[in-house]
């Protein structure tokens, strides 16, 4: 079977408010929806966008929000766990409601899906309606590192060197935890629609995999051009190789 890849968005002048805008229309339409909620340097102005528009009812109290991945070895109040992060960008400024999110609370001594039911917990609400996911510079989503297979579910994992050194910037240029935890490929693909967001030139090889590359474990993102309903919102700068992709996607 030749993969249909997911469609692509190229985003204009103003990528954050695209993708914010695009984004909210989804939720708009499902408004107690099940969907991820990721962090990080893509979607921290993009959830900035919606609190400064919460005066302006962008808010969205009924979803149940699942956070995608976390950090282990980090202290519960450490303000870079990703669940603090979640805090700050959307629960604090009301544009999600904290009471329906479903939240990481990491342990060294068991992992959380054990700990927490991960699975269970979000099959018990209908499945994912949306899996909101970014794009690492190795291909990896959410904390899904290459290697990691289609069929993975909710566990611990070892990060890559190179996604740790991004993320060191946000240690004070120190090595990130080598460890954490992760929402799996099989439960994001089982999600009823797909969004990845990637913005950036450091993005450009992995979003032209992502969309046309040969589908396997090396780039894991590749493994949503199976999937019947996925979009990738990139910027101009993230779209750089697309051109040439023209006759493959």
């Amino acid at each position: 079977m030749v993969a249909r890849g997911p469609t692509v968005r190229i985003l204009g002048d103003d990528p954050v408010g695209e993708a914010a805008d695009e984004i909210a229309s989804r939720i708009t339409l499902m408004p107690a929806m099940v969907m991820t909620l990721p962090t990080g340097h893509t979607f921290s102005p993009i959830y900035a966008r919606w609190g400064n528009q919460v005066g302006n009812n962008v808010r969205f109290p009924d979803v149940r929000g699942i956070q995608l991945d976390e950090y282990l070895d980090l202290a519960e109040s450490d303000p870079r766990r990703f669940a603090m992060i979640l805090e700050r960008e959307l629960f604090a400024p009301r544009v999600f409601d904290r009471r329906k999110a479903l939240l990481m609370v990491p342990q060294q001594d068991e992992t959380m899906n054990a700990a927490f039911e991960l699975e269970p917990a979000i099959a018990s609400m209908g499945g994912l309606d949306l899996a909101l996911l970014g794009l690492g510079i190795n291909g990896h989503v959410a904390f899904n590192e290459p290697g990691s297979a289609a069929d993975s579910i909710s566990r611990q994992v070892s990060l890559a060197s190179s996604s740790r050194a991004r993320a060191a910037a946000d240690f004070n240029d120190r090595l990130p935890p080598a460890k954490a935890f992760t929402l799996g490929l099989a439960t994001l693909l089982s999600a009823r629609s797909i969004i990845i967001v990637a913005f950036g030139t450091a993005k450009t090889d992995a979003v032209a995999a992502c969309i046309a590359g040969a589908v396997g474990p090396d780039c894991p993102a590749s493994f949503f051009q199976n999937h019947s309903d996925a979009t990738i919102l990139v910027d101009r700068a993230a779209a750089a190789r697309l051109a040439d992709l023209a006759g493959a996607i």
